[in-house]
């Protein structure tokens, strides 16, 4: 993505390597699978801290105007980032879900948690459903349970990962209309096909989405053009509306 961006359209890139991954991984993980999914929550939390942090940089050296991007999780922790921004930002996520309870809970990637673990897990420590649902807030319809006897691990996995990763729990950008979401219709990683899931874009009002008739692999094999459209849309419309302090532009890419 970013070797086509500097050539189509001299957009430059700083790529952040996620907590977890690559050089970032304890030593004893196997490749992403995290060891416990409290990683997940500290993985997004750092991500969120180290992209403030850069996109400051980025503006004191005067590189305007700023996009978030990312492709799946990326885009999730893209759409982090720019909730936590209290400059207007860009964000282009793609192929991305409104929460992590999507991902692990609904789509193919439940099949690799060790439900059984975590389903004796709770049954052994009653302080995971005495202390730590009470504060649990999930905005979809599943999320509304108030009897403890009546959660399982699943549900109760759904609402936590919902309590820190559903973007309906965190600010929208302060200018939705720099959202351009790419979505893929069959998407079997981030489903969209449920009913009880809100969809991303419903929490940017004013938002742009691409619907790509693919899969999620799919799509990000062939499509990746329609990635850049979609950052280019953005910076675009940032330019007509902010204007840009110079002529290329910056991109913080998740």
């Amino acid at each position: 993505m970013a070797e086509p961006m500097v050539k189509e359209r001299g957009v430059s890139s700083i790529l952040i390597e996620n907590p977890y991954y690559g050089l970032r991984k304890p030593r004893k993980q196997l490749r992403s699978s995290l060891f416990y999914v409290s990683d997940l929550f500290i993985m997004g939390a750092a991500l969120i801290l180290e992209a403030q942090v850069l996109m400051a940089w980025a503006r004191e050296q005067s590189f305007s105007p700023l996009v978030c991007h990312g492709i799946s999780m990326g885009g999730h922790m893209a759409s982090l980032s720019v909730a936590a921004s209290h400059d207007p930002v860009g964000l282009a996520p793609c192929l991305a879900a409104t929460s992590g309870s999507v991902t692990f809970c609904r789509g193919v990637m439940s099949g690799a948690i060790n439900w059984r673990q975590l389903e004796r897990q709770l049954g052994e420590e009653p302080g995971y459903l005495r202390d730590v649902w009470p504060l649990v807030h999930s905005p979809e319809e599943y999320g509304r349970i108030k009897d403890e006897d009546k959660v399982t691990a699943d549900h109760f996995m759904r609402c936590l990962m919902d309590e820190c990763t559903h973007m309906a729990n965190y600010s929208a950008p302060l200018d939705t209309e720099l959202v351009d979401l790419v979505t893929a219709e069959f998407d079997a990683y981030q489903p969209r096909a449920v009913s009880d899931v809100r969809s991303l874009e419903s929490c940017y009002p004013g938002s742009r989405v691409t619907f790509i008739p693919e899969g999620h692999i799919r799509a990000y094999l062939f499509h990746q053009n329609l990635f850049r459209q979609a950052i280019y849309r953005v910076i675009d419309k940032m330019v007509s509306k902010y204007g840009a302090e110079r002529g290329d532009a910056s991109l913080v890419q998740q």
